[in-house]
């Protein structure tokens, strides 16, 4: 009786170059020529346009320009040996962001569905699944750098109304006028809740901050810009790929170098100025 499995790697992204390509072509390949029959391959690929080829060539498949208009988003490997009467059909799809990968072994020989499922189950985990990266140490120099921001502001003089010169409180109270009285409490009124939604907005400010800082803390997100997946890097994506990381990387590196040198800074400054 024929065993199937089915192998999917739920919303995990995949990051697909011409090594990981290659290896996964040559696992089942190896597997299934165990069964002295030579394997029959075909690659379906969609492009971003929504034009489709196949071809048996893995070449014509690496060669594939990967840009603009013309940029894949769907790539399709059905592997069948005669032979051994088994049936691969592995699929990477941009556009299914739930399940971007997963993979289906159908074959009479059990022992042989088994041993290549675990195979590429264990290489696609490990090489072309994309890694959760540890975005949350982005939230304590976030705080740190948002706390700091609101001291800063809460020192800046306070807006306030411009209101006309009050007269004194004993003038008031000696003036029978209730008109006037009521008139004075009013404008006091306003001239010392003048700051009162400045102060409001700083700490509006403070927890929005401090929520979104333990937010990242917590969740860990993986923002694609951060963390890029579901890419063919062949063609001219695997450079617009390489620029990306670059751009990244330095960007993480100005934050963090201007992060120490805005306390270094700041140490200076308290140690020079305390008394």
């Amino acid at each position: 009786m024929a065993l199937s499995i089915i192998e999917t790697f739920g919303a995990k992204r995949f990051l697909l170059n011409e090594a990981g390509l290659r290896k996964v072509i040559e696992l089942i390949a190896t597997r299934l020529n165990k069964g002295e029959a030579d394997p029959r391959i075909q690659y379906e690929l969609t492009r971003q346009d929504r034009s489709e080829y196949k071809t048996k060539s893995i070449e014509e498949v690496l060669s594939d320009r990967n840009t603009g208009p013309t940029r894949l988003q769907n790539l399709k490997v059905y592997v069948n040996s005669g032979g051994v009467g088994t049936r691969v059909a592995l699929f990477f799809d941009v556009r299914k962001e739930n399940v971007p990968v997963f993979f289906s072994i159908t074959g009479d020989d059990r022992e042989m569905v088994m041993l290549l499922g675990a195979d590429l189950r264990e290489y696609i985990v490990s090489e072309i699944i994309v890694k959760r990266k540890p975005i949350r140490w982005i939230a304590i120099p976030l705080a740190i750098i948002w706390y700091y921001l609101m001291r800063f502001f809460i020192t800046l003089p306070q807006p306030r109304p411009a209101s006309p010169a009050l007269p004194s409180a004993s003038e008031i109270l000696k003036n029978p006028d209730l008109a006037a009285k009521l008139n004075y409490l009013i404008q006091r009124q306003q001239a010392d809740s003048g700051g009162s939604l400045f102060d409001g907005l700083v700490a509006v400010l403070f927890l929005a901050g401090i929520v979104t800082a333990l937010w990242i803390l917590v969740a860990n997100p993986q923002w694609k810009y951060i963390v890029p997946g579901n890419l063919f890097l062949i063609g001219k994506e695997r450079e617009r790929y390489d620029r990306l990381i670059d751009i990244r990387d330095k960007v993480v590196w100005g934050v963090i170098v201007a992060f120490i040198v805005g306390i270094v800074a700041g140490v200076i400054v308290w140690r020079t100025t305390s008394p």
